[in-house]
């Protein structure tokens, strides 16, 4: 999946989604490789159903300081990560790049999946880029 693009100042969704019973896989989130720091605008929700665990990690009031590399490490599957750019109104990205949900499946573990919530808030700053030259 290529980077994807948020006008500063919107918020960032990114969800996890790991096929295990929550008392089975604790989630971690970084970004740029560091364990994500969860004061300020970042905060962390993270939920079992069943077999199932699901962490949402939300940045309200996106900067250019939280452009970069975000990574769910679930601890027990594969970790999966996605590239986030924050846009400052008025500057245009070189290349803007879409892509569709990325998922990565661990053997015998289930399955960690990066999800749509991301997608719909990148593509709604992507049109409104191209819109407003």
């Amino acid at each position: 999946m290529g980077p994807e693009y948020v006008k500063a100042g919107s918020t960032i969704n990114l969800t996890c989604a790991v096929n295990q019973p929550h008392m089975q896989s604790l989630i971690y989130w970084y970004h740029n490789r560091e364990i994500l720091d969860y004061e300020g605008s970042v905060s962390i929700s993270t939920r079992g159903e069943g077999d199932r665990t699901t962490s949402h990690l939300t940045i309200t009031r996106a900067t250019t300081h939280h452009s970069g590399n975000y990574t769910c490490w679930p601890t027990s599957a594969q970790a999966t990560s996605a590239i986030v750019n924050v846009v400052v109104e008025g500057e245009k990205p070189q290349a803007m790049q879409t892509g569709g949900v990325k998922s990565t499946h661990s053997q015998g573990f289930g399955a960690f999946v990066l999800q749509g919530t991301l997608l719909i808030t990148v593509l709604q700053v992507a049109f409104q880029l191209i819109k407003d030259p």
